[in-house]
This record gives structure tokens, C-alpha cells and sequence, in this order.
């Protein structure tokens, strides 16, 4: 890796390697293998295109670059990570201003059902635009950074709003019930 030097120049970092994205499954990912609790000195959200993750511990047993049998090694003593991660209502305002730009583009998008706001997987703590596909539709490729906002892939079916039958006979209704002093309650 011809750039590994600064990659690793940062202080939080203990060794970086390759492996998958967790925002965007099917795509690779530089690991970057930091120190948990330290400050992070912008590591940055993509190399060349490729999408960086950041995989937090207390120590690693292996330091510097790492091929991609030693990543899978390290990743595997990492316990697994929530599916979100707060975020700081300062990272909340930078993902809706960027939200805020993009969503209408991104909709327009062949194979996109949706754009929202989350948290990044790949970087515990920052925000990630979230684009919803549409699972077997053929798309444009998703950025791996948009305005500087990670994004985040997630696929499914086609997302529908109610049954199409807009007279529904359907409904919930919860019978009343008399109390001593004769007002009406709900019951379960």
C-alpha cells in the first residue's frame, strides 16, 4: 500500500488493512484499526475511492500494514457493534444539510426508494447519508462520501404504503367498559 505511511501517521492508529465495508457490504474497505477511546485526527472517510472503515479496540496484536488473512484475524477479537451509534446533534446538522442538497437527487436515482439520515457504520459517532435500494433493481454507483457525509447502502424490496384498497373494512376498536363510578374505560 503506497500510502500506508500516512495512513498510519495517525496517532489513534494501530495497523491498517483491507476488508469489507459495513456501509456498503459489497464493497471493500481500508481498515483502520484505532485505539478506543482516543481522538480521532481525521481519518478520512474514503482513499481513492474506497470507502474507509475504522474498527475500535484497546490494543491489537499486530501493528502496521496488514495483509487480508491478518485483518480478517484482528476483525475477528472485536466484539460485534450495535446496527446505530449515537450521534452528536452537530454531526445530526451537518448530515441534514447534506441531506437537505442531495435527497431529491439521490431519488431520482434508477433503483432508489428512499434517502434518510443514520449513523455510519464504518465510523462509530458520525453521521451517514442513507440510501435505500430497491434489492434486484440495477442502480448508479452510491458514492462512498457525498458533500464529506459518509453513505450508507441498505437494500430491500419495494417499499409499498398501505393495501391499495382505500376503503379498507379493517379496524382496531377497543370496547368500553364501566368503572364503579360509571365513567367509560378502555379495556385490553
Amino acid at each position: 500500500m503506497r500510502i500506508a505511511p500516512e495512513l498510519l501517521a495517525h496517532p489513534e492508529v494501530q495497523a491498517v488493512g483491507v476488508g469489507a465495508s459495513l456501509d456498503h457490504p459489497r464493497e471493500p474497505a481500508i481498515l483502520f484499526f484505532v485505539t478506543s477511546g482516543q481522538p480521532r485526527t481525521n481519518i478520512p472517510a474514503q482513499v481513492d475511492g474506497v470507502r474507509t472503515r475504522i474498527v475500535e479496540n484497546p490494543l491489537f496484536a499486530r501493528r502496521g500494514v496488514l495483509s487480508a488473512a491478518e485483518s480478517a484475524q484482528l476483525q475477528q477479537a472485536v466484539p460485534a457493534g450495535p446496527e446505530v451509534y449515537p450521534i452528536s446533534e452537530a454531526e445530526l446538522a451537518r448530515a441534514k444539510a447534506v441531506h437537505a442538497a442531495h435527497a431529491n437527487d439521490q431519488m431520482s436515482q434508477p433503483g432508489v426508494q428512499g434517502v434518510g439520515i443514520t449513523s455510519s457504520l464504518d465510523a462509530p459517532g458520525e453521521a451517514a447519508l442513507m440510501i435505500l435500494l430497491v434489492r434486484g433493481v440495477a442502480h448508479n454507483p452510491i458514492p462512498p462520501v457525498i458533500d464529506g457525509l459518509r453513505t450508507r447502502v441498505r437494500e430491500s424490496s419495494r417499499f409499498t404504503a398501505g393495501t391499495g384498497d382505500a376503503h379498507s373494512k379493517a379496524t382496531c376498536a377497543v370496547p368500553a367498559t364501566q368503572t364503579p363510578l360509571g365513567k367509560a374505560t378502555a379495556s385490553n
